[in-house]
């Protein structure tokens, strides 16, 4: 019977750490999938082997940030105090905040590469269906607002 109180008891203890480390689990999610789309998209530009691919992955990263701005609008429903978060950002989500800017950064810098860094993505950037795919998801890019 001391051992069925002293387990109950520390399973207790456990349930209320785990209640108490993050209030915002499903925004560090959300941080999480911008990171993911992000080198989702980079990877599937970097292994086109065509213009046709290239279109392909500008609509999908297009598609998956309009998602995402959907989320962030919900979340940002759920927890209103979040309108304040971009110069202060709550404790349990400094570290992803800044892994997102950080992250952020490093895809502008490395998507400015693939572009300027390779003749052949820069001659795929005269097709049409490409032009068309980069010009909409530029327009999106401008319209959403994750943070």
């Amino acid at each position: 019977m001391k051992y069925l109180k002293f387990a109950s008891a520390l399973f207790l203890m456990i349930l209320i750490a785990a209640g108490c480390g993050n209030k915002y689990p499903d925004y560090e999610q959300y941080i999480n999938d911008i990171i993911n789309a992000q080198d989702e998209f980079l990877l599937r530009i970097s292994s086109a082997s065509g213009a046709k691919d290239v279109a392909a992955s500008a609509e999908w990263f297009r598609g998956r940030l309009l998602e995402l701005d959907a989320t962030g609008r919900s979340l940002k429903e759920k927890y209103p105090e979040s309108t304040g978060w971009e110069s202060a950002p709550p404790e349990s989500l400094k570290d992803a905040w800044n892994r997102f800017h950080v992250k952020w950064h490093e895809f502008e810098e490395r998507w400015k590469f693939e572009i300027s860094g390779s003749q052949s993505y820069r001659r795929m950037l005269y097709d049409p269906e490409v032009r068309e795919a980069f010009m909409k998801l530029a327009q999106t890019i401008d319209s959403v607002n994750f943070l």
